[in-house]
């Protein structure tokens, strides 16, 4: 059963009066328990809902996802109360368009919405890019809906959100897990594991650009998807890793086009056995830039920025520690204690100052400190650096995380950044002067690894900051994981950040 989404609004529209629907018997009941109940403040601000999953031809999809309205108001000429809706893709993995709302029931009897598609209207979500793929962080462009009501009656309704096959539309997807007897079988006692490369290969017979395809790392539960594909013959596999072996075999899937658009195959499952090396490079799997130098930068989200940047502020000039970068590890596949661990970035660029010593500490992401329990921070898809590369916004429409977001009375696309613990596990000083670009910086953190590992910090990813300051505006920036990922053409482009690891 597909899991309903109840939004509820109730507008006294001639005193703009706006109050919570949860306790009004009027309030329509979505048919399944999960439904959501919202309340919308007083003062017509920004509202937002997080919706548990969307409906899909076949399976629901698991979100999160979050549904958003703005610019709240009654408009005598059509006797409607007009909301602009947007929505954001908060769950990690990349979901198909198009994305639909669909109004199931709408209370008191007899509200209409203006041009319904049908009985039940439809209305489809448009993006800034036109590439099929609703990426992580990514929000939708403002969807006005009217609603034609009475001035002074309240009204409420029942929705869901849909995500719909186009014709790029395939999913493959499926779950890598750790085949702890190597039997290829997957027994009751083994678990997915999170942080396992899967690639994918374009096998159909002569289409030109054949072979890698692309590579996704797999969720903490071992899942994984590739989605937007055309129809056609590929090839799927856990992409080579020295600790990791392949216990089935490679598989190969036909998608083919259906009346829907193309289809989808779900059971693309693996199971790999995990060897115990010495020494073990991982790749980051988020990073991302928040800053505050400038009040219209607070907003803004840089999760997909080929470079990260930790430097001062621009406005008041030369203040310390206003510009951060998050960096986050999947660390499931370790299960043994690390006798030593590196934090490895590429030097990009000194973006600003001159004969600059820059002191980067490493922090730990925390929960307690100084801002209260958020969920997991979402890396987004926003960027500076031109041309955008598919599926990346620019800064101020894209979503994710940053400085100060809707928690903070901020930007609704915008999910407030992590707080960290006081006390740097590491720090490490990069001389203006001394430093090229391309030059590896490090920091030893062991002791933060290992506090990971034994369970005595939950593994939210670290923060880098530097909190001295050389009395003006100064910005270094480190390789991303988007430079190279993304494709950018920037020639400053630098790997992304590792974690380097080695064992007794």
């Amino acid at each position: 059963m597909n899991r309903l989404f109840t939004i509820c609004i109730f507008v006294l529209a001639l005193l703009g009066a706006v109050t919570g629907c949860s306790d009004d018997p009027a309030t329509p009941q979505a048919a399944d328990g999960a439904a959501i109940n919202g309340v919308v403040d007083n003062d017509l601000g920004p509202f937002s809902y997080v919706v548990d999953q969307a409906s899909h031809p076949g399976d629901p999809v698991d979100g999160p996802f979050i549904l958003r309205g703005d610019n709240l108001h009654y408009d005598d000429g059509f006797g409607a109360l007009v909301v602009d809706l947007t929505v954001t893709n908060a769950s990690p993995m990349v979901q198909p368009e198009p994305v639909t709302i669909t109004f199931l029931k709408l209370l008191p009897d007899g509200v209409t919405i203006i041009d319904p598609a049908n009985s039940e209207p439809t209305f489809t979500f448009e993006f800034t890019n036109d590439d099929g793929m609703w990426t992580p962080g990514e929000t939708s462009l403002p969807l006005t809906v009217s609603f034609v009501v009475d001035d002074g009656v309240s009204i409420a309704f029942v929705a869901e959100i849909g995500l719909g096959f186009g014709t790029d539309s395939g999913v493959i997807s499926g779950h890598v897990w750790h085949d702890i007897n190597e039997d290829g079988e997957w027994n009751d006692d083994e678990v997915g594991l999170g942080g396992i490369p899967v690639a994918l290969s374009d096998e159909t017979p002569g289409v030109p650009g054949g072979g890698m395809f692309d590579v996704v790392l797999t969720a903490p539960d071992g899942s994984y998807a590739f989605t937007g594909l055309s129809s056609g013959l590929y090839g799927v596999h856990p992409a080579p890793r020295p600790d990791i072996r392949r216990t089935t075999p490679e598989l190969q899937i036909l998608l083919t086009e259906t009346t829907d658009g193309v289809g989808s195959f779900d059971e693309a499952d693996f199971g790999v056995a995990v060897d115990s090396v010495p020494s073990l490079v991982l790749e980051a799997t988020a990073d991302a830039t928040v800053r505050s130098d400038l009040a219209a930068r607070e907003n803004d989200n840089y999760g997909a920025d080929p470079f990260l940047g930790v430097g001062t502020s621009r406005n008041p000039n030369g203040e310390a520690d206003a510009i951060r970068s998050l960096v986050r590890f999947d660390l499931q596949i370790i299960q043994r204690p690390v006798i030593s661990a590196r934090l490895e970035m590429s030097l990009a660029a000194f973006r600003d100052g001159f004969d600059q010593t820059y002191d980067l500490g490493v922090y730990a992401v925390a929960d307690f400190f100084p801002l209260p329990p958020i969920m997991p921070w979402i890396e987004g898809n926003g960027s500076e650096i031109t041309p955008l590369p598919p599926g990346v916004e620019w800064v101020d429409a894209a979503g994710g995380v940053a400085w100060i977001g809707a928690e903070d009375g901020g930007d609704a696309n915008n999910q407030t950044q992590p707080g960290f613990m006081p006390d740097a596990f590491a720090h490490t000083l990069v001389v203006q002067n001394e430093h090229l670009a391309g030059d590896v910086i490090s920091w030893d953190v062991t002791r933060l690894v290992n506090a990971w590992l034994s369970g005595g910090l939950p593994n939210r990813g670290l923060v880098i900051r530097d909190t001295t300051t050389g009395g003006i505006f100064r910005q270094i920036w480190l390789g991303s994981r988007d430079g190279l990922l993304r494709g950018y053409t920037d020639d400053r482009v630098q790997p992304g950040p590792r974690l380097v690891l080695e064992f007794q």
